[in-house]
């Protein structure tokens, strides 16, 4: 069993690692060849190698972690070779990740293959390439004018092109796509960052094979539901923290000064005491009445509990109560025997033991050692306090939120058309994931990790250096997609077999074999095709044929219908025309335009295999758009793909090659 508290004398007692044991025993995760999406057993003498370590190998010799050397994370590797690039940032992630998760005794292996692979599907020049990215793929950026309806696939975003990459993209087997990861890896990439954004969404079933092979984790889109795929996201945040500040101060034009750095940071810490003081008492001794009613509020507490504000909110999260902030209040103001008191805690303890090292440091006369030191124990604060504090929540809450799934196995692997498939052999595995966030940051560490964001923010990303950088890395991206947009035969030859491929499956999955001037589009490859009619594919491609020529074009696909994209028609399908100004002339291209534009964003979300009509002729109308639309969409992701995996060296040449004479 856990033990009952945690303090600095039970693990000088050797309790630690009794914990520790009962830790890995019960919520690690247990590497199985059939966690695999295809899965077969190994047959090969492989000594120590296990599944999630085969992932980890997997992903270090795939080409598009070799790319993460050139990628920014925020300073260009060309500025100097000391400043972290998207390589650099993933060691040393990887490292935070393996040291909290040995402390923790949790999977070593898979916390290594998660962290390894969470940044790989990252656009060259960092986040600002990203945004532009996502901003076409949502619609909200028609590249001046160049594409001519907007569009909304729900963007793009690098945790869900890591598991394109990895799951899709990537080479490794003769007729299967992608590495072949257990769901575990692929789980904890995608959930290392936000899975949605205030309000905007990202759609899974763009960017990994096997709909169902991880649908149903996202029912907790907050976070993995894994404690090693928890210990990525949290080894990422510090990561970023300790490096963005490294970087800066390794900025000679920012002119950073470490001892102001310093007095910030005692600030900060004395500042987080003072709101501790202030946030925490006994509640021993409370008036009768007010102790029931507050009592109500949190499970098993007594007299003699200490409780938090903090403690409050998270209960009232998980438990989706109410709080009576009045009832609160009063409690505190009433009851004249509250005892204000900082508990003795270990994460309090931490915070103390971080501002005894940063004074002492500070007073050595070599800068660079205070430098480098003030780096170091800002890492091993946060690793020592995401350790205790998550053990601590371990022994208090793993019971509720840790969740056996009694599960055969056979049903998690995808045949070759991507449906979930069962086997005469039953393999049945009781797989452990967890409905909360268990590895986590305490109060203390919370708050010092918001103050060095917003120092970072403030005085580095906010800099003169990082939003020129910045600047272009938006204008060239935003240049580099509209060239490839504009004729996609500037890409490489394997870009062009990929687009190709995504036309044929696309045809294949819609059922709708388009005819376009006497050819299936099928018949026209971009190597040996006469240029008219890879002109006239790319056109449809980018939806650029008007009205007239769309019906035509639907007629001879599908003789004997037609199709009439008017302002009828879009009522006939339930699309959304209170927008549409119904006094436009109906021969006025604007007023067709924005009749088209409503078509297909009513079409756009319905799936090809749920065409809800049951009419012959209109279930062809709709089968048409919806495969013009996903033509379309294999355009644009393919070209995000191509330019998503980029170095920052290959898009600036490329920009040069394709603009400069």
């Amino acid at each position: 069993m856990f033990i009952d508290s945690l303090t600095f004398e039970d693990l000088k007692k050797g309790k630690y690692d009794d914990l520790k044991r009962e830790v890995f025993e019960n919520y690690s995760q247990k590497p199985s060849f059939k966690d695999r999406k295809v899965s077969f057993e190994n047959d090969t003498l492989d000594l120590d190698r296990n599944e999630f370590s085969r992932d980890r190998d997997r992903i270090i010799f795939s080409k598009a972690f070799r790319r993460l050397e050139h990628k920014a994370q925020v300073y260009s590797h060309l500025k100097g070779d000391h400043y972290r690039t998207r390589l650099t940032h993933t060691i040393e992630v990887m490292q935070i990740a393996r040291s909290i998760a040995r402390n923790l005794g949790l999977n070593e292996d898979l916390t290594e293959a998660i962290a390894l692979g969470h940044d790989i599907g990252h656009t060259p020049f960092g986040h600002q390439g990203e945004e532009v990215l996502d901003n076409i793929m949502r619609g909200t950026d028609n590249l001046g004018g160049n594409l001519k309806y907007r569009i909304n696939y729900y963007g793009f975003k690098h945790n869900f092109e890591s598991i394109k990459v990895l799951d899709i993209l990537e080479k490794k087997y003769e007729k299967e796509k992608g590495l072949n990861l257990t769901w575990q890896v692929i789980e904890g990439i995608l959930k290392h960052t936000k899975t949605k954004k205030k309000g905007q969404k990202w759609d899974i079933n763009r960017f990994i094979q096997c709909k169902k092979y991880i649908e149903k984790f996202l029912r907790y889109p907050d976070h993995s539901v894994t404690l090693e795929g928890q210990i990525v996201t949290i080894a990422d945040e510090i990561a970023q923290r300790q490096h963005d500040l490294d970087d800066g101060l390794r900025d000679n034009d920012l002119k950073l000064d470490v001892n102001k750095i310093i007095s910030y940071i005692n600030e900060q810490i004395i500042n987080i005491q003072n709101q501790l003081k202030k946030d925490t008492f006994n509640i021993t001794d409370l008036d009768e009445k007010y102790y029931k009613q507050f009592s109500s509020y949190i499970k098993n507490s007594t007299p003699k509990d200490v409780l938090t504000k903090d403690m409050i909110i998270k209960y009232k999260l998980s438990e989706k109560r109410t709080i009576d902030y009045e009832l609160w209040d009063k409690i505190v103001m009433d009851s004249f025997i509250v005892e204000y008191v900082v508990p003795d805690k270990i994460e309090i303890k931490l915070l103390r033991e971080l501002e005894t090292r940063i004074k002492k440091n500070k007073n050595c006369k070599n800068e660079t050692y205070i430098w480098n030191s003030l780096i170091r124990d800002i890492i091993d604060y946060f690793i020592k306090d995401v350790t205790f504090n998550s053990l601590d929540k371990l022994k208090n809450d793993v019971k509720t939120h840790c969740k056996l799934q009694l599960v055969n196995l056979d049903y998690i692997n995808c045949n070759k058309n991507n449906e979930i498939q069962s086997g005469n052999k039953k393999y049945w595995k009781k797989r452990k994931y967890f409905d909360s966030k268990i590895i986590d940051f305490s109060y203390s560490a919370s708050e010092f990790d918001k103050n060095i964001e917003s120092y970072i923010k403030n005085q580095i990303l906010n800099s003169y250096n990082v939003n020129v950088f910045d600047g272009k890395a938006i204008y060239i991206v935003r240049q580099l997609f509209k060239a490839f947009y504009t004729n996609p035969r500037q890409m490489p030859k394997e870009q062009l077999n990929k687009l190709y491929q995504g036309i044929v499956e696309t045809i294949n999955l819609s059922n709708c074999n388009i005819i376009l001037h006497g050819k299936k589009l099928e018949e026209i490859e971009f190597k040996t095709s006469p240029p008219m009619d890879i002109n006239q594919l790319i056109k449809l491609l980018k939806l650029e044929f008007n009205k007239e020529e769309l019906e035509l074009i639907f007629k001879k696909t599908f003789p004997g219908n037609h199709l009439d994209l008017n302002y009828h028609f879009l009522k006939l399908i339930g699309g959304d025309y209170s927008s549409i100004n119904k006094d436009c002339k109906k021969c006025d291209d604007q007023f067709n335009k924005k009749v088209i534009e409503k078509i297909f964003d009513k079409i756009n979300i319905i799936t090809v295999n749920d065409i809800p009509y049951e009419i012959e002729e209109l279930q062809q109308q709709i089968i048409f758009i919806k495969c013009l639309l996903e033509l379309h969409y294999v355009y644009l992701s393919i070209i995000c793909d191509h330019i998503a995996g980029m170095t920052d060296n290959y898009a600036n040449n490329e920009y040069k090659k394709l603009y400069l004479v």
